[in-house]
């Protein structure tokens, strides 16, 4: 059985990815195959978890590589703190939300205000979203794990890909935080070219 979680990124796919390392009986990578091409970058093993935002875009791919011969997870946190997570690391190295507004919608970030930055994370997360519920409408075993109800909902995670391992020990990592977020360097950076942009035109 592959179990494949399919998210934002911003959501704590990576303190799930620690806590699957207590089951014993699936192995457990968080974006293993993402620098891989064609169908190279989905042969999971079995038995095996995958977590990784990126395959949000190669739906169609995954549809054929995979389909319905997988359990998916639809992992979710609080929306107002992902659309946060993703402002703050908007001009990080490699940013996602960075390549979506430049490349995607053709919106240079630098160029735009503090309200239009939000309206764009708000287009990102909603687009993500969709695409996440329409892949997964015909999809025979699927749950929504929300963050913020960890307690509840890996336990349901658990039954739902019949796990074993060291129940109390993979739970006890939502406890604790992995890749936090913080307002990069970067970001304060472009914030005071956009306010002195602002006053010199």
């Amino acid at each position: 059985m592959k179990v494949i979680v399919l998210c934002s990124g911003r959501t704590g796919s990576l303190t799930l990815s620690k806590s699957c390392q207590h089951i014993s009986n699936y192995t457990c990578n968080h974006e293993s195959k993402v620098q891989l091409r064609f169908n190279d970058r989905f042969k999971f093993p079995d038995q095996h978890i995958e977590i990784d935002n990126r395959l949000i875009w190669q739906l169609g791919s995954l549809q054929n590589n995979i389909g319905d011969d997988a359990r998916y997870v639809y992992l979710k946190r609080d929306l107002s703190k992902v659309k946060k997570s993703f402002i703050n690391r908007l001009y990080q190295p490699k940013s996602i939300f960075y390549s979506y507004c430049e490349s995607v919608k053709k919106s240079t970030p630098e160029n735009k205000s503090a309200t239009e930055i939000d309206q764009l994370a708000d287009d990102f997360l909603k687009t993500v979203d969709d695409n996440i519920r329409f892949y997964l409408k015909d999809k025979s075993y699927q749950m929504e794990f929300q963050l913020e109800n960890y307690a509840t909902d890996f336990s349901k995670f658990w039954d739902f890909i019949a796990a074993k391992g060291d129940y109390d020990k993979a739970v006890s990592e939502f406890s604790k935080q992995h890749n936090p977020s913080k307002k990069s360097k970067a970001n304060l950076s472009y914030d005071l070219k956009r306010m002195l942009k602002r006053y010199t035109h």
